[in-house]
Parts: structure tokens; C-alpha cells; sequence
């Protein structure tokens, strides 16, 4: 990918993973209706790639009650698999994880 589809994908992301009122929106429609150009099979691709970084998020929330984490470490993790996140789709996933370790109460995270 290149830096312009990457932070489209980003600000995708940030739509996908967003709360409140829209929530009940469903993700595909969201995604649809703020990128009218993408073709369909572009979002069903990245609803995939977003579930699975859904799935690394909780995966990580889960290890934070066993051994804590710094955010760097949870930057340098998911920088890996996912090169395509930008700084402001790092900060959501991040701040997803740490509802998820406090709301389910997997224990406790550092900053």
C-alpha cells in the first residue's frame, strides 16, 4: 500500500471502530456512505482486516491482566501486523484496549 490508500484505510478504521450515536449504524453502511468510491468488495476487505485487528485488540486486552503493558510495546505489536494504522487509528485501538482491560476486568495497563 501506499501512504494516501493507508491513511484512507486508517480514517476507515477510525469509522469502523467509532462509538456513540452512529454505533448502531451498521459498519458497512458507514463505510459505504463515507467513502462512496470504494468498491464493495474494498469494504467487505477491510471489514475483514478490521475484525482481525478487533480480534489482536481483545487478545491484548486479555494478556494486560497477566503482564502489563507499555503503550510503546502495544504500538511496536500492532505496527507490525497492521503497518496500514496511522497515529490517530493507533490512539483508538489503544484507547479500545483499555476499555476492554478496565470494562472486563483483565486488570491494569500503564500509559
Amino acid at each position: 500500500m501506499n501512504a494516501q490508500s493507508d491513511s484512507i484505510k486508517s480514517k476507515a478504521y477510525l469509522i469502523f471502530s467509532e462509538f456513540g450515536p452512529d454505533l448502531r449504524v451498521p459498519r458497512q453502511k458507514r463505510l459505504a456512505d463515507e467513502f462512496k468510491s470504494m468498491s464493495e468488495e474494498r469494504i467487505q476487505t477491510w471489514l475483514a482486516d478490521f475484525q482481525d485487528l478487533d480480534k489482536k485488540i481483545w487478545k491484548l486486552a486479555e494478556e494486560g491482566g497477566r503482564k502489563n503493558f507499555h503503550r510503546e510495546e502495544f504500538r511496536e505489536s500492532l505496527t507490525l501486523e497492521y503497518p496500514w494504522l496511522n497515529e490517530a487509528g493507533l490512539q483508538r485501538a489503544w484507547s479500545r484496549c483499555a476499555y476492554y482491560i478496565v470494562h472486563e476486568g483483565y486488570g491494569s495497563y500503564r500509559v
